[in-house]
């Protein structure tokens, strides 16, 4: 039986001058016309999203390609442009091989190999399936930062009028969660197991940082 996980964590891109350089954006790579193409075709936005997740992936073009933005030395974990949704980094191939050694589900994530110009190493996109929220957050027992207040809702309903102004904070959500590594809440940064994050140390991954403050939200299972 797979052991449920206590302590989550949320990353996002290194705000570290030494690896960030210079630079005001993270370690990005541009994604190629084919892509983005596809991406209006298919995930213009999250209804369009999930009106086609069970297709998105599978139906994906080949042979990705992309470019590093005004750098010319990479990291493990990188963000990419334009926005495309669930797409969350592009990472290297020490990343993908941590992820398989922990013997992650590969429902949890979807990796895509992209060729990233002037570098012979291999990239991966990693996709990490956005769930609905609106039968899956416990709104009445959870709590979102909301201006100066911080507040729960009644419903979905409730709180979805309020979401343009609203971060998660507190929430509750099925104790079945609590047996993932990775998983990607609609409305949430993507969230990792310790035993990912403790793995990234270990073998000193490199291009992020963990999330603390305004924009972190912490869980609860029932």
């Amino acid at each position: 039986m797979k052991m449920n996980n206590t302590v989550f964590y949320q990353i996002g891109f290194t705000l570290d001058k030494k690896i960030r350089g210079r630079y005001e954006m993270p370690h990005t790579i541009d994604l190629n016309k084919e892509l983005i193409e596809y991406k209006r075709q298919k995930c213009k936005n999250v209804w369009q999203y999930f009106e086609n997740i069970d297709t998105i992936y599978n139906e994906m073009p080949n042979n990705l390609t992309g470019k590093l933005y005004k750098r010319k030395d990479v990291v493990d974990i990188m963000d990419s442009s334009p926005y495309f949704l669930s797409l969350d980094y592009v990472i290297t191939e020490k990343v993908k091989t941590i992820l398989e050694e922990l013997c992650i589900d590969r429902s949890e994530y979807i990796l895509k190999e992209i060729r990233v110009e002037n570098f012979n190493e291999k990239f991966y996109l990693m996709f990490i399936p956005i769930q609905r929220i609106e039968n899956l957050i416990d709104f009445k027992n959870s709590f979102f930062k909301c201006g100066d207040n911080v507040v729960s809702f009644n419903s979905y309903s409730e709180y979805f009028e309020e979401v343009s102004v609203c971060v998660p904070k507190k929430i509750l959500i099925p104790k079945e969660y609590a047996e993932k590594d990775i998983f990607n809440l609609q409305g949430c940064d993507v969230f990792f197991s310790e035993r990912v994050i403790s793995r990234f140390k270990t073998y000193n991954v490199s291009g992020y940082d963990i999330e603390e403050g305004y924009f972190k939200t912490d869980l609860e299972f029932y």
